[in-house]
């Protein structure tokens, strides 16, 4: 019986530091994800801003080059709304892991 209080003497803090260091990674995965998602709204920002200053050049005659630009920033405007939508979810995932570590940690702790 020794034996066994002896191993979860030093399985207990070895278990807890593993949950901490996991912690620390998962919350500097959060932020760069949410670094991630800030850049990528910044950047839809510019493309909306670019495409509404596009749409009000478009008056007059069909401009080849005005509606490759156009469909191009539409193209790319998708792209980041799905990238944006991505790193949303991934943000969630990191929320709710970082939630039950929190958790996890506190039971060790409390043990």
């Amino acid at each position: 019986m020794n034996r066994l209080s002896e191993h979860q003497d030093v399985t207990l803090p070895d278990e807890h530091e593993r949950l901490s260091r996991w912690h620390r990674e998962q919350l500097h995965q959060l932020k760069n994800a949410n670094a991630s998602i800030h850049d990528l709204a910044w950047e839809l920002e510019e493309v909306e801003q670019r495409l509404q200053a596009l749409v009000m050049q478009r008056e007059g005659p069909i401009d080849i080059l005005l509606e490759r630009e156009l469909q191009d920033l539409l193209r790319r405007k998708a792209e980041l709304e799905d990238s944006m939508i991505h790193q949303m979810l991934r943000t969630d995932e990191l929320v709710a892991q970082l939630e039950d570590l929190k958790q996890a940690i506190q039971r060790h702790t409390l043990s």
